[in-house]
């Protein structure tokens, strides 16, 4: 199932998440590798399996295979580190996480950093996620392109959201 096949099975009261999704996937402020990645950190840190199937399937189509792992080792990394640096924040302390997460085998590229911030932001991690941001703008992206990111985030979280009040109330 794509997305736009998935939107389609959402009310018309999930108009606005619907539009928010449809915006995002046609913006030309990334190119479709970066803009895929970033479907691909915020669908994996979502959590919801129909949505991650949706996002993989249409990304497939876009993007090769490599930018399709490389995006999902990079948010699957960011499970572990936004756990481990937002405990960090909340405890107030310096302390090595003393976790591994596959990041630093991942290529330096905009794309990867783009779904590292993607799930930051899901998951709400403050260092993680102007961490990454910085790393990309360092790698030659422009704040607005780095917000994309942001935004495809919650316009995927948004639409994931009115999924589950949709099958809740079927």
């Amino acid at each position: 199932m794509s997305l736009i096949d998935l939107l389609e099975t959402l009310p018309t009261s999930a108009r606005d998440q619907v539009r928010n999704l449809e915006k995002v996937l046609g913006s030309k402020t990334l190119d479709l590798q970066q803009r895929w990645s970033a479907f691909i950190g915020a669908a994996v840190a979502i959590r919801d399996e129909r949505f991650l199937r949706a996002v993989l399937d249409d990304a497939a189509a876009h993007v090769p295979a490599e930018t399709i792992d490389h995006a999902s080792q990079a948010a699957v990394a960011m499970a572990t580190s936004n756990i481990a640096f937002r405990a960090k924040e909340w405890l107030d302390t310096e302390v090595r996480t003393g976790l591994r997460t596959g990041m630093a085998r991942l290529p330096r590229d905009p794309a990867v950093e783009l779904s590292a911030v993607a799930a930051s932001a899901i998951n709400g991690c403050k260092d993680c996620l102007r961490a990454h941001a910085a790393t990309a703008q360092e790698l030659g992206l422009n704040p607005e392109q780095v917000w994309e990111a942001v935004r495809i985030a919650a316009a995927c979280h948004g639409v994931t959201h009115a999924l589950l009040l949709s099958d809740a109330r079927s």
